[in-house]
């Protein structure tokens, strides 16, 4: 059981870098800065609305095709 955790750990970590690369970068500021944090939660938030927006046109296009 420890080994599936771990394994789902790392696959989720190194898809995470994947949905960041077009965010903010943000690894020039000072990572205890209030300016470091500010733009680390934009780009979460970004990131959930882009998620968001997707599973909406999955939706879309999957219900239109079945009625």
């Amino acid at each position: 059981m420890k080994k599936i955790t771990y394994i789902l750990t790392i696959l989720i970590l190194s898809i995470i870098p994947l949905n960041s690369a077009e965010k903010k970068d943000c690894f020039d500021l000072n990572k205890f800065s209030k300016a470091f944090i500010t733009c680390k939660a934009n780009n979460i938030k970004i990131g959930i609305t882009e998620t968001g927006n997707n599973i909406k046109d999955y939706q879309k296009k999957a219900w239109s095709k079945n009625n």
